[in-house]
């Protein structure tokens, strides 16, 4: 026998069976090992990674490091302003900052982005080691997918992890044998459901509606719940002697003479009131978090908010951002094909094998299942690539986790062999449709973890550099923030409109973001808190702004000028600011408040209005206007509500004698009110000569005759008005 590594042949058979009588005989022990090295692998790549971070201040590391600096203020996202991301993620970013070295959450950003990727491997392990049916193979399965798809890639993917663990505790207290066990896991779902509600209150939203799914998906095919080999007291069986779910129990599942119900196989099953049970106990569990989040943000809160505050402006805050965030579905028909092709083949093969499923069994599927739907819906509104795969990726996740019980039903009388080969060939079939119609699936996560694990790289040198990095203000600063004297003034608070808050952050200045990012408060409401907030600071503590010019120093979002979406907040600036230098800069500009409020001069305009179809309608002019700034109220009336789509913004085309004028771009307006009237601005004027908006003087631009509104192009999502109307031109002509 030859020696190989000081080990005869005979001594690795030997070790080798050893193992797998060792694996067979302990197979959560060979999980645990599976996801640990899963994940440490996982957390060293994201190192790696986070070493290359850019440090560029566009719009989303800006919202980034903004909630972690709000935090080092003492503000508190839901109590102090609001944002689509709440406590919880404003948490992690703290962290991030805590674990350099500078402390300033800019020089911090790679770190938060850290953080923040780290969540979905240390989601996903807990999901995996909570989920004790789950095997290490199938474990492997799953971690190498989402390698090769890239699936928990961007740093707030750990929102997708979190519906894999939520649809995990939801089975486990499904699935629980006890009453207790299942009480201590509805209480263990609900304060999940709570941590989700503070990561986004949108997730919040969908886990009650998971838990809603899950109940009627049980109660309507899932007749009895988890087998257990011991019998259940009578007592745990009997239905409740009061209330709505004793009478539907005592309705629909009538016991006799005390004894428990019977699953399939004889086995002992739950009653439907104990998924409703369980269900209720969670939803308890959230609203009490609610009520004393509620409670704890107004005994606390120096602005004495409202009660329900917190809940009112995150629901504002997610309506505004359904009605105008909308965004045309990005991929492909080929790919979207494929993609339906594997949901529907993942929906359709659960079904196939409900049948054969024992109770418990059924309780993971349908958990799963439903959490796996009902993110979808995220991918309705903004409909990129990147939310795209965002919301597929729990769906995703149920494909790669459950293809061993797909392969075994229906099982043959006979022999299971001829059966399951088939259909592992078909899901080996389906995952290679997915990894062609996959947005970003790619080998370069494999390529990084070679070189992690063959030591071309230095984790403690790359996690080093992340930790020390550290910027000084003029090498980000834009010029004409530099030439305006901030970095003089470390005192007097800073707000940026429409998002650029990095400015604040790098000069060390209090930061002034009652909605964290301007052009969020989609809303009236939360216009009027964001100006109500900003003119408290201003009366208290004084206050300066930096204004970015749109499609000069800023991104008008998906085309709408920021003034369009924010109209009550432009109001505000130009009644009360001025610029601090009436030089022209390269987009951005300083304003301090106006000794004295400035009123709102505007003449009307009179016009003719003609209806070419229901949603389109041409305004023509009396007299030709070279008008530059113009507020308007528009009516818009869709078929269905939009909450149920996405609702398609407006268009304007300006128009001189019947044709369009060139110097004047196209300007595109979202409806904040479907289904009433809203004010607006819109400016005709060139980008770069908008500033002249906050000085005395005449708004010009081009000379124009009239415009045409009409609905922008959507596609298959997407639901245009039917109605449009207008009314009330009027001309602001400055002072």
């Amino acid at each position: 026998m030859s020696d190989i590594g000081g080990w005869t042949r005979g001594q690795r058979l030997r070790l080798q069976k050893d193992l797998r009588v060792f694996a067979r005989a302990h197979p959560q022990f060979l999980k645990i090992v599976t996801v640990a090295l899963m994940t440490l692998l996982w957390l060293a790549v994201l190192i790696m990674r986070t070493d290359y971070v850019g440090t560029a201040n566009s719009l989303d590391p800006s919202w980034q490091i903004s909630l972690a600096h709000l935090l080092q203020q003492g503000e508190i996202s839901g109590r102090d302003f609001h944002f689509t991301y709440g406590p919880a993620a404003q948490a992690l970013t703290w962290i991030g900052v805590r674990l350099t070295r500078s402390q300033n959450a800019f020089d911090a950003y790679a770190m938060i982005v850290l953080v923040w990727c780290a969540m979905s491997p240390v989601l996903l392990g807990a999901g995996f080691l909570l989920l004790r049916e789950l095997e290490a193979a199938e474990t492997a399965v799953a971690y190498t997918g989402a390698a090769l798809l890239n699936l928990f890639t961007p740093g707030s993917s750990f929102r997708a992890a979190s519906f894999f663990v939520y649809a995990v505790l939801i089975y486990r207290a499904a699935a629980a044998r006890t009453p207790w066990g299942r009480a201590g896991w509805a209480v263990a779902t609900g304060l999940f459901a709570l941590f989700m509600q503070l990561v986004t209150f949108e997730l919040g939203v969908y886990a009650v509606l998971i838990q809603i799914g899950f109940v009627a998906v049980m109660t309507v095919f899932g007749l009895h719940g988890p087998p257990s080999p011991d019998p259940l007291p009578p007592k745990a069986a009997l239905p409740l002697k009061g209330g709505v779910m004793a009478v539907l129990a005592n309705r629909f599942l009538p016991l006799r003479g005390g004894e428990p119900p019977k699953a399939a196989g004889g086995q002992i099953g739950i009653l439907r009131e104990d998924h409703l049970s369980t269900a209720a106990i969670a939803c308890v569990v959230l609203l009490a978090g609610n009520l004393v989040l509620s409670g704890s943000f107004m005994l606390s809160s120096a602005d004495s908010p409202g009660f329900f505050d917190y809940q009112r402006y995150a629901w504002e805050t997610m309506r505004g951002y359904t009605l105008t965030m909308g965004l045309n579905w990005e991929l492909s028909r080929l790919a979207t094909a494929g993609l339906l092709f594997v949901l529907g083949y993942t929906v359709l093969q659960t079904a196939a094998c409900w049948r054969g499923l024992s109770g418990s069994r059924r309780a993971l599927f349908a958990a799963f299942l439903v959490s796996a739907l009902v993110s979808i819906r995220s991918a309705m509104t903004r409909s990129d690539g990147g939310h795209i795969a965002l919301s597929l990726t729990p769906a995703i996740l149920v494909f790669l986790l459950l293809w061993k019980d797909w392969a075994a039903f229906p099982q043959p009388t006979t022999s299971r062999t001829p059966r399951r080969l088939p259909a592992r060939a078909v899901w080996c079939a389906v995952f290679g449709v997915l990894c062609v119609a996959w947005p970003d699936s790619n080998l370069h996560v494999f390529k990084d973890a070679w070189t992690v694990v063959s030591g071309q790289t230095s984790l403690g040198e790359s996690l080093g550099r992340v930790v020390s990095y550290s910027y000084a203000p003029e090498e980000f600063l834009p010029p004409g923030i530099r030439k305006a004297g901030l970095m003089a003034d470390r005192s007097t608070p800073l707000a940026s409109f429409p998002y650029d808050n990095y400015i604040a952050i790098l000069l060390r200045r209090p930061l002034v973001a009652p909605v964290v990012q301007a052009y969020s408060a989609a809303t009236p409401e939360l216009q009027r808190f964001y100006v109500d907030r900003l003119e408290s600071r201003r009366r208290n503590k004084g206050l300066q702004v930096v204004y970015a010019l749109d499609d000069v120093s800023a991104w008008a979002v998906d085309g709408v000028q920021a003034i369009t979406r924010g109209p009550i907040i432009f109001e505000y600036f130009y009644r009360g600011f001025e610029p601090a230098s009436p030089t022209e800069t390269d987009g951005y500009y300083v304003l301090r408040p106006r000794m004295t409020p400035r009123a709102l001069a505007v003449d009307s305009l009179s016009f003719d209005a003609v209806h070419r179809t229901p949603a389109s309608i041409e305004i023509q002019l009396k007299q030709t206007s070279r008008c530059g700034l113009l507020r308007l109220d528009v009516f818009t009336e869709y078929k269905i509500p939009p909450s149920l789509s996405r609702p398609a913004g407006l268009r304007i085309l300006v128009t001189s004698g019947g044709q369009r004028v060139e110097a004047i771009r196209q300007i595109n307006i979202r409806s904040p009110e479907p289904g009433g009237w809203f004010s607006t601005y819109v400016s005709f004027m060139a980008p770069k000569q908008f500033y002249r908006v906050f000085l005395d003087g005449p708004l010009e631009s081009a000379p124009w005759s009239g415009f045409l509104i009409e609905p922008w192009e959507t596609d298959w999502i997407g639901i245009t008005p039917r109605r449009v109307e207008v009314r009330n031109l009027q001309c602001v002509r400055g002072s």
